[in-house]
């Protein structure tokens, strides 16, 4: 039997044909940095939201790179802290009190540091609960004080030195009240 005749390969051109490009990277080393990049990417602008006070973008960008590059393990510690830091800040420190004793603590400092309507808010829900609660009416004779509403304030000085005249002493040298000394209504408070 003859052998067929063999056939010469055909020729083809490499200038011709553009090279093929994958849109992958072509080794596991090559994708495993694409994606290291794109997670340090991510962390990157996580810490630049963080560095300037926008705690609350920096914690979505800090959550997602730890639910979509999870086996980043360095970065993903990293956006954990940094996670638990923006909900620090995110989270009011403070909670409402739940009693009126805390009521009264937080009128006090809200007073203090000038919150005159957050003074008044915690005040009044005191005075809701217990009218006759001789430290909130004092409170409100400073707060009215402080607002020049003397008439106001002069009315709930007359109801705490009725709650407890220990009050009274305490009114006649509180720097608090001295918008309302020289008044009639508070001289006639205080000589009883």
């Amino acid at each position: 039997m003859a052998k067929p005749p063999r056939r010469p390969a055909p020729t083809v051109s490499t200038a011709a044909a553009p090279p093929v490009r994958s849109r992958t990277p072509a080794t596991k080393t090559e994708r495993e940095f694409s994606t290291h990049a794109h997670a340090l990417a991510l962390y990157e602008q996580a810490m630049r939201m963080l560095q300037q006070h926008n705690f609350s973008k920096a914690a979505e960008l800090f959550g997602h790179l730890t639910t979509v590059y999870p086996f980043e393990r360095d970065l993903v510690e990293r956006s954990r802290l940094y996670l638990a830091l923006c909900f620090r800040h995110l989270t009011p420190l403070v909670s409402e009190p739940i009693d009126n004793r805390e009521r009264l603590y937080a009128a006090t400092l809200a007073l203090n540091a000038g919150d005159l309507d957050g003074a008044s808010r915690y005040l009044d829900r005191i005075r809701m609960d217990e009218p006759a609660n001789d430290q909130a009416l004092y409170m409100l004779a400073v707060v009215h004080t402080e607002r020049r509403n003397l008439e106001l304030a002069i009315r709930y000085l007359s109801q705490a030195i009725e709650a407890n005249p220990e009050n009274r002493s305490l009114a006649r040298v509180d720097p608090d009240l001295s918008a309302l000394r020289g008044t009639a209504g508070l001289s006639a408070l205080l000589r009883s």
